[in-house]
């Protein structure tokens, strides 16, 4: 995602580098260039937290802290802001307001998850301290369990109910009120979802985080060898979020970089982030400012 050079580039990295200690002279060495602000999301923070091992937790949080990142909105909260405006400029002929998709402040990312009462001046510490992990160590079965039962679709069958699966799966994301805060009726967010299925393509170019997860999905439901595991839906997050509204995506994960790449190459008329999977990558991408992964 080409972006001026006067303006840092996102660098987004995944938790299998923030778990890593070896790789951080790496993301230091590239935030040292001047050129990139690292971007994390608050699923580092949980991963972080639910570790039993407390100097490694110290660690982890002291090299976040030293990154001075941008947070990055979660999925679901940009996802939602993406239907919005598309929906306001092309079925309501409406404005809308800016999609927040970063934030320096962890309290912007707060609200998105929380929708209560800003906390001004949250930090990562206090984030991990107030986390709910009974309540949110079970969600990591969903996508696994998603991803099972998309591997036993055949193709033809999944094709000829993509309008279904495509409706319950974007119903959810359809705002509750109007532009002019009425509440709307089920019927109506249904049609409201019938009216962007019939316009995906310029639905999902306004769209990219729709657009990469439903890529992301099909490339992961054609590996029928593979067991889902409960890290595929963190995993999945962290990709769609540093595809869609980041430059580079840097994971030391392969089978996460190689599902990036194909993603790319799934939507080449999208402007995604260049992903990169070795140091010596992301070296050469700083340097030329040319992908290394096509």
């Amino acid at each position: 995602m080409p972006v001026p050079s006067s303006i840092p580039r996102k660098l987004y990295i995944d938790h299998s580098v923030v778990s890593n200690p070896d790789w951080w002279p790496y993301v230091h060495q590239a935030l040292s260039s001047g050129t990139v602000r690292v971007a994390l999301s608050v699923w580092n923070l949980f991963e972080i937290g639910a570790a039993s091992d407390r100097a490694q937790k110290e660690e982890r949080l002291r090299f976040i802290e030293s990154l001075d990142p941008l947070w990055m909105v979660e999925r679901r909260g940009v996802q939602m802001q993406e239907v919005r405006r598309f929906l306001w400029k092309y079925y309501f002929d409406h404005p809308a307001d800016e999609i927040v998709v970063s934030s320096p402040h962890l309290s912007v990312v707060d609200f998105f998850l929380s929708k209560r009462t800003t906390r001004i001046g949250l930090t990562a510490r206090q984030f991990i301290g107030e986390l709910d992990y009974d309540l949110l160590n079970p969600l990591k079965d969903f996508s696994p369990q998603a991803q099972t039962a998309l591997q036993r679709v055949e193709a033809a069958e999944h094709k000829a109910k993509d309008q279904e699966i495509f409706l319950a799966w974007l119903t959810n994301s359809i705002p509750l009120e109007g532009p002019h805060g009425r509440v709307m009726s089920v019927s109506r967010r249904i049609e409201l979802a019938q009216f962007c299925y019939e316009r995906r393509k310029a639905f999902f170019v306004a769209c990219p985080a729709m657009a990469v997860e439903v890529s992301l999905t099909t490339d992961r439901a054609r590996d029928r060898s593979r067991n889902p595991t409960r890290s595929d839906g963190p995993d999945a997050s962290h990709t769609v979020m540093a595809l869609s509204y980041c430059d580079i995506f840097f994971t030391r994960d392969r089978h996460q970089g190689n599902s990036a790449g194909a993603v790319r190459r799934m939507l080449k008329g999208l402007s995604l982030a260049y992903v990169c999977v070795e140091p010596k990558q992301l070296s050469k991408l700083l340097q030329t400012g040319v992908s290394t992964i096509t």
